[in-house]
């Protein structure tokens, strides 16, 4: 779960910098949205335990839904890839659920990727 935090983290801030036509050749990437997308919408409930006995898993998850949910929107911004998007089912029905995510910035950042 920290990795995918991480990782997300590093792929809202690429995106957010990124020209239309990189955030093109991003979304373009084979697999790129269906993994952002599926990434984003795992189920909470399951802790992971470290060696001290933190529980890090529901926390990261939160934080990474909160960041691809960003990805999306700053996806979504570029013209080119409007079209795209509104016509991919499953992204429409994730940005959904995410609008009703326990995390205000998750539920923002879904609702502004819609539109």
């Amino acid at each position: 779960a920290r990795v995918r935090m991480e990782v997300s983290c590093v792929l809202k801030d690429l995106t957010f910098r990124a020209s239309d036509d990189d955030k093109v050749a991003i979304a373009d990437h084979e697999g790129m949205v269906d993994a952002i997308v599926k990434a984003a919408t795992l189920e909470l409930g399951v802790c992971e335990h470290t060696d001290e006995g933190d529980h890090h898993f529901e926390s990261d998850t939160n934080k990474s839904r909160e960041y691809l949910a960003a990805v999306l929107w700053n996806l979504a911004i570029s013209e080119d890839l409007r079209v795209t998007f509104v016509h991919n089912l499953d992204l429409i029905d994730a940005l959904a659920k995410l609008t009703t995510d326990e995390n205000a910035k998750t539920r923002k950042n879904a609702a502004s990727a819609l539109g």
